[in-house]
């Protein structure tokens, strides 16, 4: 009878390990790979794209997965998110982990469709600026809850220089001056 026993215990033991290979095999292996260096956009920032590899011999990978809502994606520096532009116009962050990106966090009152964006170098704050150039809106704490800390009427400035680009201010003699 124990002998019996053993042996049933013993084969019960073989099923649960090959059931738990066969298994093993059968999920995806995406953490077996090389490792992710960074995140790239396309020209038109409409997908993003892992680096993988080391530097001096990496390769760019498929596109990432982000939500089909997502219309255009704005990359900030270091990578651990990026400002999304979806359909409907809204602004939102979407958070970034390697190769998964997370939910879109809204952010409320952003403009629909920035014609130019730009981050701070740490990317906690960035600026957006209006298609045809007369809004400026600053983004600030994008790590965490994102919102508008500044929105102005740029326009005057461009009418003043003929829509060209020019600073805002200048330097006359060492002195500052508008």
């Amino acid at each position: 009878m124990s002998s019996h026993f053993n042996r049933l215990k013993l084969v019960l033991f073989m099923t649960a390990c090959l059931g738990s290979f066969a298994l093993g095999q059968s999920e995806s292996v995406n953490w077996i790979g090389p490792p992710v260096v960074g995140l790239m956009a396309n020209a038109q920032n409409t997908e993003l794209r892992a680096i993988r590899g080391v530097p001096g011999g990496s390769t760019v990978g498929d596109p990432l997965g982000l939500p089909p809502f997502v219309r255009r994606a704005y990359l900030a520096p270091s990578q651990p998110w990026a400002l999304v532009q979806v359909r409907g116009g809204i602004v939102g962050r979407i958070s970034l982990n390697g190769t998964l990106p997370g939910s879109v966090i809204p952010v409320d009152g952003a403009m629909s469709a920035p014609g130019l964006v730009s981050f701070s170098s740490n990317g906690q704050t960035a600026a957006l600026v209006s298609g045809d150039g007369g809004t400026l809106q600053i983004l600030t704490h994008l790590e965490a809850t994102p919102r508008i800390s500044m929105q102005a009427d740029i326009s005057r400035q461009l009418t003043q220089s003929g829509g060209a680009c020019r600073p805002l201010w200048r330097r006359t003699r060492g002195r500052a001056r508008a």
